[in-house]
């Protein structure tokens, strides 16, 4: 089996990264180490891939990354992979749905505009927005219908929350998850 290097550095600030862009807003400075989100700061090594391909699980496992040559390689090692490109701008979107023709784009709320679920749903795509931060204490505080609103309210049909058990039954009783 090929080594694979835990120390290549993938720089994550700028790009909407939540751990680390959000730093300044959650703890009033920029240089903390940003541990406290489990999220992965390295490329998938190959061997997780040979694991994939090997169990045949590549239509379980959605391939995550706004680096759009990495998601072509991925194709190329894996052709039936499902892939989520991430997309920081309207440009970004709609430039994932034609390289990629993927079932789900996953977007940030600064550019979550009618225009751009118009133009993922026209592309038979789904849309993945993030409930992590404001939009999860919002839920935790009692304020589910003022979240929901802001989360649903041009169509996102995939939501990424820490609070499953609260959000679940929420869309629920509103007649939005089964």
């Amino acid at each position: 089996m090929k080594k694979y290097s835990f120390d290549e550095i993938v720089p994550r600030e700028g790009t909407n990264c939540l751990k680390y862009d959000a730093r300044e807003r959650f703890f009033g400075k920029s240089d903390v180490l940003p541990l406290w989100v489990a999220d992965m700061d390295f490329k998938t090594p190959d061997f997780i891939v040979d694991a994939i391909k090997k169990t045949g699980t590549a239509n379980q496992v959605f391939f995550f990354d706004n680096d759009y040559d990495a998601l072509k390689e991925v194709l190329t090692m894996l052709p039936e992979a499902l892939l989520m490109p991430r997309a920081y701008d309207y440009n970004m979107a709609d430039s994932a749905l034609n390289i990629f023709k993927p079932e789900v784009i996953h977007i940030d709320e600064s550019f979550y505009t009618p225009e751009l679920t118009s133009l993922i749903r026209s592309k038979n795509a789904r849309i993945w927005i993030n409930a992590l931060g404001e939009p999860d204490d919002q839920i935790r505080k009692g304020q589910s219908d003022m979240a929901l609103q802001n989360l649903l309210k041009y169509g996102a049909n995939i939501i990424q929350t820490d609070e499953p058990e609260l959000l679940i039954p929420l869309l629920e009783k509103k007649r939005l998850h089964n």
